[in-house]
């Protein structure tokens, strides 16, 4: 009976241990884990706003930015198990011109006023004149605004981080992340003085 309990007792560590083990490890490969905890009240510190205003002043370093997006996006991939997405700088032309007409209008849209340009399919088909897309299978996100939209960089987290946990948030754009078929993604990115725009464009390369 005393060999028995100590057997359960072993048993217990052993499963008490693997399961610390697997959420350290769990939390620290996978930076989405935090997006799945739902949002978590924070005053805002004096430099917390001191940052805030040094972003809005400052000019952003998009191509860094567009960097630690890649690199976010592709951990949660494989946090999900997924095929990492390979980096379409035609895929970053189309998004560039959508999010530069949604920047310079102030709208938050996947349609262009350029008949041309009017859908993605459209933008894709407009940039890729190596025909290295197919341009048939898309997807596109896009989110922004300005104010508290910016604003929202001084809660503790990095603004790469916030880009994910807009669309994670979100279960038609969190579709279009977690979608198998997709190869490839490309960034364009609209900033102006606390106008901060983002769009993302995927699809599958012929290669």
């Amino acid at each position: 009976m005393k060999q028995q309990k100590n057997n359960i007792s072993m048993k217990n560590l052993i499963l008490v241990l693997f399961t610390l083990f697997s959420f350290t490890t769990f939390s620290q490969e996978n930076p989405a884990f935090d997006f799945r905890q739902g949002p978590k009240e924070y005053i805002m510190t004096e430099e917390d706003f001191q940052e805030l205003i040094k972003f809005k002043k400052s000019d952003l370093n998009i191509d860094s930015l567009k960097e630690e997006i890649f690199k976010i996006f592709n951990e949660y991939r494989r946090y999900k198990g997924l095929p990492e997405f390979e980096y379409s700088y035609v895929l970053e032309k189309a998004a560039n011109i959508q999010v530069k007409y949604m920047g310079e209008n102030r709208i938050l849209t996947h349609s262009h006023k350029d008949k041309k340009l009017k859908t993605i399919k459209d933008r894709i088909e407009y940039v890729d004149s190596d025909e290295i897309m197919i341009s048939e299978k898309y997807g596109e996100i896009c989110s922004g605004g300005g104010g508290g939209y910016v604003g929202r960089f001084a809660i503790k987290r990095t603004l790469s981080q916030y880009v994910l946990d807009r669309f994670y948030n979100s279960g038609p754009h969190r579709h279009i992340i977690e979608r198998e078929v997709y190869t490839d993604m490309g960034i364009g990115i609209y900033k102006e003085k606390n106008i901060f725009y983002v769009c993302i464009d995927f699809s599958v390369s012929k290669k």
